[in-house]
């Protein structure tokens, strides 16, 4: 089910990645479709936040059970993602992460600030708690 409160449609396209929106709980899953969260197909996400957050959601949990790589600029739109909903009172949350993304999230040590979760329920959970 495609959530369909962004004007038009809730998917954002760019050439690698795909964003679905839809709700669960009291939060937003933003369902990260395409091989690489990498520049220049980052920014789609912190566009599809800001929308969101404009129309009062502010608890998003991020899936990337289809996403296998993500690189430096991925990393750092997460994080503005991420401070984006704690501004709105709010939090974000990821979850489906690939070895590969769990082992460059330790290396630069942001599991200190990311919450990673193995599934969008109990990401959800979380953030709705």
């Amino acid at each position: 089910m495609i959530f369909d409160e962004l004007p038009g449609n809730a998917t954002t396209e760019t050439q690698a990645i795909r964003i679905e929106a839809r709700p669960l709980e009291a939060c937003i899953v933003l369902d990260l479709h395409g091989d690489q969260f990498t520049y220049p197909y980052t920014s789609s996400l912190k566009t599809h936040v800001e929308t969101l957050i404009e129309q009062g959601h502010s608890k998003f949990v991020l899936n990337f059970s289809d996403i296998k790589m993500v690189d430096s600029f991925g990393l750092a739109t997460i994080l503005s993602a991420m401070k984006l909903a704690r501004a709105a009172g709010g939090n974000l949350a990821l979850c489906g992460v690939s070895e590969a993304v769990e082992k460059l999230v330790k290396l630069t040590h942001l599991e200190r600030v990311l919450d990673i979760w193995p599934n969008e329920s109990q990401a959800a959970y979380y953030l709705s708690n």
